[in-house]
């Protein structure tokens, strides 16, 4: 049976203990923190508080990013996560979205989230990084030690507080196209495929990362990780309602940079190409956006998984079918009823995750 995770967006932090304890006790696998410093609680701060609160569910970023993290820092944040829980801390990294926009920036080119996909995994394995392997990752400005003149100097990079006994932090990598999909495949243990829910898409998805683990020589039956925007909902329209939101922001990642990745029909194009051109970053992940007014109920109930339990239930086994192991849901964003959004999480925790126990 698949993983069934959680991704908990726009909590407050003086309720994540509670929320990480609710998704434990609803029996969630996993439960994932956003990492957008300008739209969320300080996401490190939020796991530490979910993890001392909790015993059983796995951890992790959803996504974190390569602009406002060095990868020495993500990678010892994530190592003491690991200690402090057990075990149970992942990291999912993808090259940037909101964390960057916030700021002022936008996705690392491929060449530089390469180079600090494999720095950051290198640090978590315990391995040393030198120090050339790190020019340009999140340092701007920052002056070469060489010009202190000292007299010794460290001679390359590691986290030297780690202990032989310490597992090291699985990496999973968010994918939307066929280079970081080999890139993932090459450097983390993991993909984790942002391409929406339509079968044919995500088996395009799958077959591009067993290829890409074939020409590396590696175990093409592997797990693959996948986001997808499901909510289960007695009343289909409202269960549309809730998902518009945040599917408009995560349908976009198929469409970034105006060319779109994977199969796709005509119909589902134009709705692609729409939510590009009107997307407003200051209504990421809002009902009610310029971008989610572009979506129609056709796209809504093919790209996300939205409908009574039966239909998520028979929708999730269909793309497990297909070869997914684990599942991330982006449940709802903001400006939505929070009575009905409660009543979903419900009914998605007693109808549809005890199928996939």
């Amino acid at each position: 049976m698949p993983e069934l995770w959680t991704i908990e967006m726009h909590v407050d932090v003086e309720n994540i203990a509670a929320r990480a304890q609710q998704v434990e006790r609803d029996g969630w696998a996993g439960m994932q923190l956003t990492d957008t410093q300008n739209r969320s609680p300080e996401a490190y701060v939020a796991l530490t508080a979910a993890a001392l609160a909790t015993d059983r569910i796995k951890l992790g970023f959803g996504v974190t990013n390569p602009v406002t993290r060095h990868p020495a820092l993500a990678a010892s944040a994530a190592a003491a996560l690991q200690r402090l829980s057990d075990g149970r801390m992942t990291v999912t990294i993808g090259r940037g979205d909101s964390a960057a926009a916030h700021i002022g920036g936008a996705p690392v080119r491929l060449g530089v989230f390469r180079a600090y996909l494999s720095a950051l995994t290198r640090y978590v394995r315990g391995e040393k990084v030198p120090f050339e392997d790190l020019e340009g990752l999140a340092m701007s400005g920052m002056p070469s030690i060489s010009t202190l003149s000292l007299d010794g100097e460290p001679l390359g990079s590691s986290l030297e507080w780690l202990r032989d006994s310490d597992t090291p932090v699985p990496v999973e990598v968010a994918c939307s196209g066929p280079k970081v999909i080999g890139i993932a495949t090459e450097l983390a243990d993991a993909p984790a495929l942002a391409v929406g829910a339509v079968p044919e898409r995500v088996a395009w998805a799958i077959d591009t990362v067993r290829k890409a683990r074939a020409d590396q020589g590696k175990d093409v039956d592997a797990p693959i990780a996948a986001y997808v925007n499901a909510v289960a909902h007695d009343d289909p329209a409202v269960a549309r309602r809730l998902i518009r939101g945040v599917l408009a922001s995560t349908s976009r990642f198929s469409v970034m940079h105006g060319s779109i990745q994977g199969p796709t029909d005509s119909k589902t194009a134009e709705v692609l190409k729409a939510v590009h051109s009107a997307y407003d970053m200051k209504g990421h992940g809002t009902s009610g956006s310029a971008q989610a007014n572009e979506l129609d109920d056709d796209f809504v109930t093919s790209y996300g998984i939205c409908g009574t339990p039966d239909h998520v239930r028979s929708r999730l086994q269909e793309l497990a079918d297909l070869g997914i192991s684990k599942f991330i849901f982006f449940p709802r964003g903001r400006a939505i009823d929070p009575a009905e959004a409660d009543r979903a999480r419900d009914v998605m925790a007693r109808e549809v995750l005890p199928a996939f126990l």
